[in-house]
């Protein structure tokens, strides 16, 4: 992560989608507009890390809300 230029705050789960977002914007400098795709992954990595450990502490802390709120899932889909 050092050797690659990381800042501390973007050393996290989702760094390896960083660094190819960078990577691609080294690359394709100036129209960086091309690197959209890997901006989204790693958008999208920084939400799923975000929503998926607070539900899991949820259900951790209370077993029968995570049962129910699964049980809503699969009702509305």
């Amino acid at each position: 992560m050092e050797a690659a230029g990381i800042d501390p705050q973007f050393r996290d789960y989702c760094a390896h989608h960083f660094l190819e977002f960078l990577r691609c914007r080294q690359d394709h400098y100036p129209w960086v507009i091309a690197c959209k795709a890997f901006h989204h992954q790693w958008q999208e990595c920084l939400a799923e890390e975000y929503v998926v450990p607070a539900f899991l502490c949820c259900c951790h802390c209370n077993f029968m809300y995570c049962v129910d709120m699964l049980n809503a899932v699969d009702r509305d889909a």
